[in-house]
């Protein structure tokens, strides 16, 4: 098992956190976040299970502020039991009419036939704001 396999494991994923977060400054667009985000899950990790989900809208906890796109890594290790550890990738954007009108989506890896990062690409969405610069960039870790 690689070194890196292994901490992630160890950690529950913090290490993977860590790499997204020492890589923020490199996001000057949502093409870039998308870009961190599948060098991010290219890393190899001991999980059992290794899912991504591709989410956005403009959700309540912003107060309706800020239209939020999220690249999402779901892990779950072998030490974990029942728990999934996430390590979300965030995106925000100040609201306006084009992004209202988008609404809220969310798509799992799963879900897709094909190849997922493509189908980020054509998704409305990120078509619309693969050049924007976000207002803010933000990585959390988190269980399910």
């Amino acid at each position: 098992m690689g070194l890196f396999r292994k901490q992630v494991e160890d950690d529950d994923g913090k290490s993977l956190e860590l790499y997204v977060k020492d890589r923020l400054d490199s996001i000057q667009t949502l093409g870039d976040g998308l870009k961190l985000f599948k060098k991010m899950c290219r890393l190899d990790t001991s999980s059992e299970v290794d899912m991504k989900l591709f989410q956005y809208g403009i959700w309540s906890w912003t107060k309706h502020r800020y239209f939020e796109v999220s690249f999402v890594r779901q892990l779950q290790f072998p030490s974990s039991g029942d728990e999934y550890w996430q390590i979300d990738l965030v995106l925000s954007y100040p609201v306006n009419d084009k992004l209202r009108g988008l609404g809220k989506e969310a798509f799992w890896d799963e879900e897709v036939e094909g190849d997922f990062f493509a189908a980020i690409t054509h998704d409305p969405a990120f078509v619309l704001l693969k050049d924007a610069k976000p207002e803010k960039a933000a990585v959390t870790r988190s269980t399910t």
